[in-house]
């Protein structure tokens, strides 16, 4: 807590005022960074473009930052300092990201656009997929090529495993 406190500028008693532990200190950092996640995920996937272009666009995002949102890792680290509230509301987090991208695929659906099927377990198909893109990216390192795994990533959701 002395480290984040120096880094934002604040006395140690500042921090605890707002956060009563590094529980929930953490809880409420990663809350608000799948916030921002959701809310840019909602500006990308409310544009006019069709659907494949909004997921390059989106991907290409995703796979531009360093942190990951792999919830499963998340979770798994974040069992033993957190409260079951507390896990509560980070898989309430992730289910508002699910949706979001349910109800693009969704909407893509009932406009004939892709084949119908759970929209939810495509959503989180594509959040698996940029998890393991993510994974590319620090396994190739300087040499990842974000267009590159996007356009795997994005194909690979797109087209299934087909032959073109």
């Amino acid at each position: 807590m002395s480290d984040v406190a120096d880094q934002a500028g604040v006395t140690k008693a500042v921090l605890y005022y707002y956060y009563a532990s590094k529980a929930e200190l953490f809880l409420r950092s990663l809350l608000y960074v799948m916030e921002i996640a959701r809310q840019r995920t909602v500006a990308i996937l409310e544009s006019s473009e069709p659907l494949l272009s909004r997921l390059e666009k989106l991907t290409r995002t995703r796979l531009s930052i360093d942190v990951t949102l792999d919830m499963n890792v998340i979770m798994r680290g974040s069992e033993e300092i957190l409260s079951p509230e507390q896990l509560g509301e980070l898989r309430s987090a992730e289910e508002r990201l699910v949706e979001v991208l349910a109800n693009a695929f969704e909407e893509e659906m009932r406009a004939g656009s892709i084949r119908k099927a759970s929209p939810e377990f495509i959503a989180r198909a594509f959040l698996s997929l940029l998890v393991i893109g993510r994974g590319e990216m620090e396994r190739l390192g300087a040499t990842a090529d974000v267009q590159a795994i996007t356009d795997e990533v994005v194909s690979l959701l797109w087209y299934g495993l087909r032959d073109h």
